[in-house]
């Protein structure tokens, strides 16, 4: 009987342990590419841009994140391999919504792209968002 108990106490707390809600985790969350910006975010994600765009957006939620470095990337791929074309690096101070414009002046190559936010927190943390330049 006393096995029982025992074993159903572990049961529930590891239930308990595991269902518990990490609110303060730091997080990167809703990354969205778009073509323009509503206030300092992309309202929605456009996963294809048309090649004559001049500027492309990037926006994302810091959850947890205070006084970081930010860096967001600009990844293209050429056929073969993903080639960065360029990044930018923001501290975030106390704002929740980090963003970046990448422009162009001449059409965008037609490829597959990927935007990396990468946030100096420690442990380091690394989301990616990816979207497609097509006619």
């Amino acid at each position: 009987m006393l096995y029982r108990i025992t074993f159903l106490w572990l049961i529930i707390g590891a239930l308990t342990l595991f269902s518990c809600s990490k609110d303060d985790d730091p997080q990167i969350k809703n990354l969205k590419v778009c073509t323009e910006l509503s206030g300092n975010s992309c309202e929605s994600h456009e996963g294809t841009i048309s090649p004559t765009e001049s500027a492309i957006y990037t926006s994302a939620e810091l959850e947890s994140i205070e006084n970081a470095n930010v860096t967001i990337a600009l990844w293209a791929w050429d056929g073969s391999d993903w080639i960065q074309l360029t990044q930018v690096t923001i501290n975030n101070e106390d704002k929740n919504i980090v963003n970046a414009t990448f422009t162009n002046q001449n059409p965008w190559p037609e490829t597959d792209y990927e935007i990396e936010y990468t946030v100096d927190t420690d442990p380091e943390l690394v989301s990616t968002v990816m979207f497609t330049i097509e006619s």
